[in-house]
């Protein structure tokens, strides 16, 4: 049992990352009773560890998909640096940024159309950015999967993970409304559908509407928290793989091992400078190293690296391009 969390608690915050809608829906699915739920939600709002409400939105059915980059900055003053995150964070197309330790010292993850707007991102930051880059490395995300934190599960909390298949029909349309109901949703902050609605200046009947019709095309998946894993006494981090050579077996090991282990959050197919990308919460330094160890020993015969990265800030959250969110 985790200090100051009943097993209630961990049970509502483990639903709440993956599947957070009605009360009376999450009661069914973790069999607790729904006063109870309310009494754990009201308590964990109230100490910070659940924060905005946002929604999982299936961008790849849409057209889009996700690029990551890493960066590694030349000598820099701390005020620059963060004026050149700020920077980033604000960028339209730009969906997450957290800082490492290591070898690189920023993760940017841009939601895209076409490979261009790659290279426009890069002119702007030479253009308006006092910040030498001295490496980037980057990748193109496939099949996303998301477990959430496992670990805070009780026996009796059984919850499906998301996936997000990049390989899926993109032929779906939005129009200005969707966009902008889409774009509130992923930064959070907003509490009714007539709040959404006054902040697009359209009717709540509307509000409701489109999102009956988002939810209906599988574009908008469902509602979530995101949550810091640092409340829990862990640490976020995550290991790049790069493996010589293409195998199929080498994918399903490491989404057995992904879907086996509940320190694993989430597994990512990659194209580009890494392979797969498994992100996960640990208590320490020894766990880290067995974690290493246990993925390198998944894929016997071919070469293989596993480069470990410490996530130590986020500085942008969300789940769809546009706007700016903290």
């Amino acid at each position: 049992m985790y200090s100051g969390f009943s097993s209630i608690d961990l049970d509502v915050l483990a639903l709440a990352e993956i599947n957070f809608d009605s009360v009376e829906k999450m009661s069914k699915l973790i069999k607790r009773k729904p006063h109870q739920l309310q009494y754990s939600i009201r308590k964990l709002k109230m100490s910070g560890v659940l924060g905005q409400l946002r929604a999982w939105i299936d961008v790849h059915s849409l057209g889009f998909n996700f690029v990551t980059v890493y960066l590694r900055f030349a000598s820099v003053k701390p005020g620059v640096r963060q004026e050149f995150i700020s920077l980033v964070a604000a960028h339209p197309r730009t969906t997450w940024v957290f800082e490492t330790s290591g070898d690189f010292h920023l993760a940017v993850s841009l939601t895209i159309q076409d490979v261009t707007e790659v290279f426009a991102f890069f002119d702007l930051l030479e253009k308006h950015s006092k910040v030498s880059i001295s490496a980037k490395v980057l990748c193109m995300q496939r099949d996303f999967e998301f477990f959430g934190r496992r670990y805070l599960r009780s026996g009796r909390c059984k919850i499906a993970p998301i996936e997000l298949p990049s390989r899926r029909n993109t032929d779906q349309k939005i129009d200005e409304i969707d966009r902008g109901l889409l774009v509130l949703l992923s930064q959070g902050g907003w509490e009714t559908e007539r709040h959404l609605g006054s902040r697009l200046g359209v009717p709540y009947t509307t509000v409701n509407r489109r999102l009956l019709s988002l939810r209906k095309r599988g574009i908008l998946r469902g509602y979530c928290y995101w949550l810091d894993p640092k409340h829990f006494g862990r640490q976020p981090i995550v290991l790049r793989v790069k493996v010589s050579g293409i195998a199929a077996w080498v994918k399903e090991r490491l989404w057995t091992f992904a879907r086996q282990n509940t320190s694993v959050v989430y597994i990512i197919e990659c194209i580009g400078s890494w392979e797969f990308e498994l992100g996960a919460d640990i208590h320490s330094a020894s766990e880290l190293l067995s974690l290493v160890d246990q993925v390198t020993s998944l894929i016997d015969g071919m070469e293989v690296s596993v480069d470990p990265i410490v996530v130590t800030s986020f500085h942008k959250i969300q789940s769809f391009p546009g706007g700016f969110s903290l």
